[in-house]
């Protein structure tokens, strides 16, 4: 289990024992109860845990950054250098002069091996 579920499961853990011990004290009116839970469970849960909430902090960074370097690679990856796109130009001109040479037209109906 991560640590972002954890901290989440344990957050609406406070959220829901702080609502049961509100309701228990006597405080039965739902906007209040909610309201006055919420800020007790979001303080406790402030100080209670903080090393969880870094280690959580910590986690999603390091899959951004991941995530990041991934992306770099494949943008990397998809620009060709100066001799790759020299590559392809040459071998573009060269099936040009060997098409010009025996006559066949790129598209040509007559040329389709498929037909």
């Amino acid at each position: 289990m991560t640590n972002a579920v954890r901290y989440s499961l344990l957050r609406i853990l406070l959220f829901l024992g702080s609502l049961l011990a509100l309701w228990l004290a006597g405080l039965h009116d739902p906007l209040l109860l909610i309201l006055v839970a919420a800020t007790i469970s979001m303080l406790i849960s402030l100080f209670a845990l903080k090393d969880m909430r870094d280690a959580m902090s910590v986690e999603v960074a390091q899959r951004v950054e991941q995530r990041r370097n991934r992306n770099q690679e494949r943008r990397h990856d998809d620009v060709l250098t100066d001799e790759e796109a020299e590559e392809i130009e040459a071998a573009e001109n060269s099936r040009a002069r060997s098409d010009s040479i025996t006559g066949e037209v790129p598209g040509d109906p007559q040329n389709d091996p498929y037909r």
